[in-house]
């Protein structure tokens, strides 16, 4: 199945990765809990997955927010979608996977998203992916196009595995190009040379390999283009991958490694839960404590 979506930047016309491969996996009609995200459920041989992506949207309130960008209501809608499946499976001994399907310029950015609290709202779908992950569900993620900033933090690097294809326009960063340039001062050419002799500055999908961000890469696949072998040799790939992972195998909880990281977590949950008493009438006096 060719990929055709497309979608329009200020720059040149590129491919809305997300919602194609969404479609190319899917066994289903992709489902939308808004315009801006979509979740299926996709077959990898007998395992059933359930795939979420942040798509663009040409028509969102937010025009920083149209072209695959993390903005508040593409968080917020994850975070629901993501909770949805969750509380489905409460009680389920068998809990469906998670696959996060990830092509994004980076978070939304603006005056509107900022006075609407897009940190809150990037925390709400860290917390869903958080959440789905302590209740047994494995979490991976499949990166098919662009990985930036806090938008590839609130919807793909939450998970047990990381993988990507390694293609022409699969890449992965803290931040974009231009925006290293503006804060640094530097040109966007000079970024780049230095980008290719300091391998955490690269922005190549090979380099994120190397420092161990992605379990694994997926060669041999057109992106943009895939032909039904390639779309099948993905989700072997994935079967595969997801039938040799453990739920929780990333978790520090016990880890006698991250004894730091642990106490910190127990002191933010408390005072999360003193705040929550608080806000339900409990007591002030306590939480200040």
């Amino acid at each position: 199945m060719p990929i055709t979506a497309e979608r329009v930047h200020a720059g040149p016309v590129t491919v809305d990765r997300a919602a194609a491969w969404m479609e190319c996996l899917a066994a289903e009609t992709p489902a939308r809990s808004a315009p801006c995200v979509q979740s299926a459920e996709v077959l990898l041989g007998s395992l059933r997955v359930r795939a979420f992506a942040v798509v663009q949207d040409a028509a969102n309130l937010s025009a920083r927010a149209r072209h695959g960008e993390m903005g508040v209501e593409q968080a917020l809608q994850l975070s629901l979608a993501v909770r949805e499946l969750v509380d489905s499976e409460r009680s389920a001994t068998q809990k469906t996977p998670l696959l996060a399907i990830v092509d994004t310029p980076g978070q939304a950015l603006g005056r509107h998203e900022e006075a609407a609290c897009i940190s809150a709202a990037c925390a709400a779908s860290i917390a869903a992916y958080d959440t789905a992950r302590r209740c047994g569900h494995l979490v991976v993620t499949l990166v098919v196009g662009g990985a930036f900033s806090g938008s590839f933090l609130a919807h793909g690097l939450q998970a047990d595995a990381i993988f990507a294809l390694q293609a022409e326009g699969v890449e992965m960063q803290a931040m974009r190009l231009r925006s290293i340039a503006r804060i640094t001062r530097q040109s966007v050419a000079k970024v780049q040379e230095i980008a290719t002799r300091v391998t955490p500055m690269s922005y190549a999908i090979q380099d994120a390999a190397r420092l161990g961000i992605i379990d694994a890469l997926i060669e041999g696949v057109d992106a943009d283009a895939p032909t039904q072998e390639q779309v099948q040799r993905v989700k072997q790939v994935l079967a595969e991958k997801i039938a040799a992972l453990k739920p929780g195998a990333r978790s520090v909880a016990g880890n006698p490694l991250r004894v730091g990281t642990n106490a910190v977590v127990e002191a933010m949950r408390a005072q999360w839960e003193a705040a929550d008493a608080v806000m339900a009438g409990g007591d002030a006096v306590g939480m200040v404590r």
